[in-house]
């Protein structure tokens, strides 16, 4: 008997054994770093969490501003990235790619979200904040898991501006014919068959083809009523245009395209040639820096002058826009630019630009079918966000706003 009791008192010993020499489990781990504009960051490896403070604008990804951001070595890791408060925009491509990103917490009073900075966060779902951004910067959320309203062909865009293409068909002339007549001087065009697109049913369909022989191409058919159309070489699109009943000339170099023989195109390719000027301003600002510090200007002189200068010129964007549409309400290129401004959102919202155009809004704008699916969609989101059908997000409220995927239907 005590033989046995002794085996057992064995077992038991080399059964616990592995149990008292196990390592205890590895405490969290927090990473800190510092950046431009006094902005301060911190990773908690055991929450997986990425923590940003910083009073007004964060500075921009290196590839824009060859800045070093110190929290892209956690690219991989970080599930969930808090914003504290007194942050007024987020730099451009501050979080591209963060391929495990989750959720996001915003500071009430964010304004600004800058191109590309969550742009590649495929599993990007929660946004919890959403109140006074103004300003929503070009793919700031493409390629993320966040519910959008349904835009398909959209996000396969490249340019800002091409996402005029996607536009719904706008009675203006009964039964008609159009007639369009094309050059190009590219080579690599030539035996290419070229494809007229339009928004319908939610997707882009092909209303009209022709093969591009010697430089030259051409569009002939029946026209229902005005439409913004796209023209596409394969998957490609080149330009937006508002096909109507005016003998139209499609003009395609690679210095630039445009489109001549109607008011409307007028309009829109002189919208397109400002928002392009506006475009290559903020484009130029990386070579400013470079210019600057080469020439030995103090690096905090830099960063007010360029905030300063990216501030102006994002004002004027949002003007220039905001004018755009107001200007535009009773003919195609209003709701076209309105899309613009929403389709970058990730659910449709009421900021105080939106409650200024319609405002504003003539009855033939806001019975477009896209606006009103829009402003719909945006009112009912307001409702389960705890707002009031008629509100408008705030910019200095201090309710928190619930995590929310919102409607993304605008049928």
């Amino acid at each position: 008997m005590t033989k046995m009791k002794t085996i057992f008192v064995v077992i038991f010993l080399v059964l616990l054994i592995p149990v008292l020499l196990k390592a205890p489990e590895s405490e969290a781990k927090v990473y800190r770093g510092k950046c431009k504009n006094n902005l301060t960051w911190s990773y908690n490896t055991k929450t997986k969490t990425m923590i940003i403070d910083c009073k007004g604008d964060m500075p921009d990804d290196k590839q824009f501003y060859g800045l070093d951001m110190g929290w892209k070595e956690y690219y991989l890791q970080t599930k969930k990235v808090v914003f504290k408060e007194g942050i007024k925009s987020i730099g451009a491509g501050a979080f591209e790619k963060f391929q495990n990103l989750e959720s996001i917490v915003f500071p009430r009073k964010l304004c600004i979200i800058k191109n590309w900075a969550f742009s590649g966060c495929i599993k990007l779902n929660k946004i919890k904040e959403f109140r006074s951004i103004r300003t929503i910067g070009v793919n700031a959320f493409s390629n993320t898991a966040l519910r959008k309203f349904s835009l398909k062909n959209i996000r396969r865009m490249k340019n800002f501006l091409w996402i005029l293409v996607s536009l719904m068909v706008l009675a203006s002339y009964h039964q008609t014919e159009y007639m369009v007549e094309g050059n190009s001087t590219i080579q690599t065009m030539d035996g290419k068959k070229l494809y007229l697109k339009a928004y319908k049913d939610d997707d882009l369909v092909d209303i009209d083809s022709s093969d591009v022989v010697h430089g030259k191409f051409n569009f002939i058919g029946a026209l229902d009523s005005v439409m913004m159309v796209s023209l596409f070489i394969d998957d490609e699109c080149l330009m937006p245009f508002v096909l109507g009943p005016e003998e139209l000339s499609i003009h395609i170099s690679t210095a630039r395209q445009y489109v001549t023989g109607s008011a409307l195109n007028d309009t829109l390719y002189s919208f397109i040639r400002r928002k392009t000027r506006l475009d290559n301003q903020i484009a130029e600002l990386p070579h400013k820096e470079s210019q600057m510090i080469m020439d030995g200007v103090d690096e905090d002189v830099i960063m007010v002058r360029l905030n300063d200068e990216a501030n102006r010129l994002a004002l004027q964007n949002d003007r220039l826009i905001t004018n755009f549409i107001t200007s535009n309400f009773d003919n195609v290129l209003g709701a076209g630019v309105f899309m613009i401004l929403t389709s970058s959102y990730p659910y449709p919202v009421m900021t105080p630009q939106i409650e200024e155009i319609m405002a504003k809004a003539t009855p033939y704008f806001k019975n477009d079918v896209y606006v009103k699916n829009y402003i719909k969609a945006a009112k009912e989101n307001m409702t389960q966000m705890g707002y009031g059908y008629d509100d408008v997000l705030p910019e200095d409220s201090l309710a928190e706003l619930p995590e929310f995927s919102g409607t993304d239907s605008l049928k």
